[in-house]
């Protein structure tokens, strides 16, 4: 007996591997990687990406962080002005905008790279513009006669009024009459939301993406170079419009326009030059405390002037996209409480105008240690609220209002391009 098994010993082995080779070649690719992954650690961001199943742990928890850094931010400029700028905060509130605009051109082209162009425009639509819309509608028609210091009559009957309601098309207006006129803040003054700003550029970097969406760019890596070349030096000779030989109204006009292009969209084009090559730029711990001990070298030794330098601006969007793709990615905690929905949005669009009123109806509130509290309170109370009963509903209607729901069914036409893993909670 012994010897019988002597001599098919071989034979099992042979006959064990080759099953299990037989196996392996009988699963999905991504099954396969994901397998692999289990045995090696991740060497690129796109095989970390696979590994986790397209979902990101630490994505929900860079969202809060940030939009709580917008909130913490704008606190103190409330509060006390300019003085977080004379301490290493500087460098934050320089940075959480970048980063924010950063992960979301990583997480919107994962989306755009499974979707057509009208699926992906209504996709955007349906994110944006309802919560939007709520609060432009809740601070014109409620928020302001409450807290406007001039007759309800002449307060309804004011332009500004209705001028307020064009916010919703991207075009911002940020007074109401006669409403928080007494912020001693020179620069918020009447102020309503400072953090719709944003929305243009939101705006510009989706019309960049339905470029390349209806120019098929992302299926093509030829047709994408080509595309995000041209993006490039159009960014570079912005930078010279304010030399050009034209007259000064001209001039002025035109470099306000390249200072607004300029101001956001590098970073959301770098999150989605990040994602369209992860497979070759890696995910290592390495390179992210090398970033990290750039941000805090330059955050107690630098200053504005210096960031804002030609040359400076092309290595900080590389640190700020890389870090906070990274933490997307890395086993961030959840959190609590904050993990049940997507806060994040109604924080950001929610918490200036909350903070306003706060400062108006409650003076003593100007010390921090106060402010900070409750403004966080107020906001994600009011974001809770916004997510449950206006953003989520809305994003039910994209399944009935788009054409299909593509998934990973879209066609690769490069077989050089890898396919798309889909990324959750692409806002």
């Amino acid at each position: 007996m012994i010897i019988a098994y002597s001599c098919w010993k071989p034979a099992l082995c042979l006959l064990s591997a080759t099953a299990t080779r037989t196996r392996r070649a009988s699963q999905p690719p991504t099954r396969r990687r994901t397998t692999e992954l289990n045995m090696a650690a991740p060497v690129s961001i796109g095989q970390r990406l696979d590994s986790l199943k397209g979902f990101g742990p630490g994505f929900d928890f860079m969202r809060i962080a940030l939009a709580m850094g917008v909130l913490i931010s704008h606190a103190g400029n409330l509060a006390i002005g300019d003085g977080l700028k004379q301490t290493p905060f500087w460098f934050v509130e320089f940075s959480i905008l970048p980063m924010f605009f950063a992960l979301s051109g990583f997480l919107v082209t994962a989306s755009a790279m499974r979707l057509n162009l009208r699926d992906f425009l209504i996709h955007r639509g349906v994110r944006i513009v309802p919560a939007l819309f709520v609060e432009i509608s809740l601070s014109a028609l409620i928020l302001g006669p409450l807290l406007t210091t001039v007759p309800l009559r002449e307060y309804f009957s004011d332009p500004m009024f209705f001028g307020y309601f064009l916010n919703i098309f991207g075009i911002i207006q940020y007074h109401l009459p006669g409403v928080f006129t007494e912020n001693n803040v020179a620069q918020y003054v009447g102020v309503v939301n400072r953090s719709l700003w944003t929305i243009p550029h939101e705006i510009f970097c989706y019309v960049v993406i339905s470029l390349a969406i209806y120019w098929n760019v992302f299926n093509n890596r030829r047709a994408g170079a080509l595309f995000f070349a041209t993006i490039g030096v159009i960014y570079v000779a912005l930078s010279f419009l304010r030399w050009l030989p034209l007259e000064p109204t001209t001039v002025k006009a035109v470099t306000d326009f390249g200072d607004q292009v300029r101001a956001l969209l590098p970073f959301f084009i770098l999150g989605c030059g990040l994602y369209l090559l992860r497979y070759r730029i890696p995910f290592d711990y390495r390179i992210f405390l090398v970033c990290a001990v750039f941000y805090v070298a330059v955050a107690f030794l630098g200053n504005s002037g210096l960031v804002n330098k030609f040359g400076m601006r092309p290595v900080t969007s590389i640190v700020f996209t890389y870090m906070v793709v990274f933490l997307g990615l890395a086993s961030l905690p959840r959190l609590p409480f904050y993990s049940k929905g997507d806060y994040s949005y109604g924080i950001y669009l929610y918490g200036f105008p909350l903070q306003q009123t706060i400062m108006q109806l409650f003076p003593a509130a100007k010390n921090m240690w106060i402010f900070v509290p409750a403004s966080i309170v107020a906001a994600t109370a009011v974001a809770v609220f916004s997510w449950h009963v206006i953003e989520k509903p809305a994003l039910r209607l994209r399944k009935s209002l788009s054409l299909t729901e593509r998934g990973h069914t879209r066609r690769v036409k490069d077989p050089a391009m890898p396919k798309p893993v889909e990324v959750a909670a692409d806002s």
